[in-house]
């Protein structure tokens, strides 16, 4: 059948990409399981599945995986920045990964709370 060999060959492609996104940052030939190589593994992942998406745009399935890899990628990319800076440094720049860190504090306003804010700034 065509259909499985260009399927074999599509995971073949995608397993080429997450190795080689996993050596620019493997401490060791045997490092598999380290923040930075699990973070490639996730990058690799995320890549695969924009290109899918952009073909297939109403896949909400895909694009559900898609946003939980990225939110792991950031759980580990925090820890990483966290207790080593340098390192996750390095793998954000091997990887071409751009680092936003979320806000400190973010406040809800309301409704009541926006009013309130305008009625005070017409008054004083």
């Amino acid at each position: 059948m065509p259909g499985l060999s260009r399927k074999k060959k599509k995971r073949e492609k995608v397993k080429m990409k997450k190795e080689q996104l996993a050596a620019k940052v493997r401490r060791s030939p045997s490092d598999c399981g380290s923040a930075e190589v699990q973070v490639a593994y996730l990058t690799a992942m995320i890549l695969t599945l924009k290109e899918h998406l952009h073909m297939h745009p109403k896949d909400k399935v895909n694009l559900t995986h898609m946003m939980i890899a990225t939110d792991r990628r950031t759980v580990l990319l925090k820890y990483l920045r966290n207790t080593r800076y340098d390192t996750f440094e390095n793998t954000c720049k091997q990887l071409g990964i751009e680092y936003l860190p979320p806000p400190q504090y973010r406040r809800k306003i309301t409704r009541r709370a926006a009013v309130k804010k305008e009625f005070r700034a017409m008054v004083g």
